[in-house]
């Protein structure tokens, strides 16, 4: 496999994956909020904007999570847990894609 293979595969697993995991996540906490914390989340379009400009951008929708915890849980309660879950699906990102250059090297494709 040629080093340009390997970096197309991990462009792709890095554009597809994280994106994959975001839109479910949060739409998934918008559903358990409270409806406190529902006032101060973000409206629909906004919510996607704030997903997918750093998907377009940065290739990381998963900047959104840090500000969409923060701004619906607070500061303390939201800063903390957003960076965390953001850092994890960077991290399965980064071991998927790879994860995926090793097998196709071990299988010779």
């Amino acid at each position: 496999m040629t080093p340009g293979n390997e970096e197309f595969i991990e462009v792709c697993v890095t554009l597809v994956v994280p994106l994959a995991i975001v839109v479910p996540l949060l739409r998934f906490d918008e559903r358990r909020l409270s409806p406190k914390q529902l006032e101060r989340a973000w409206p629909p379009v906004s919510r996607d904007a704030a997903i997918f400009a750093p998907w377009l951008l940065l290739g990381m929708p998963q900047l959104c999570l840090p500000v969409h915890a923060v701004k619906t849980r607070g500061w303390l309660w939201g800063l903390l847990p957003g960076l965390l879950v953001a850092l994890l699906i960077t991290l399965f990102d980064g071991l998927l894609g790879w994860g995926l250059v090793t097998a196709l090297e071990a299988l010779g494709l």
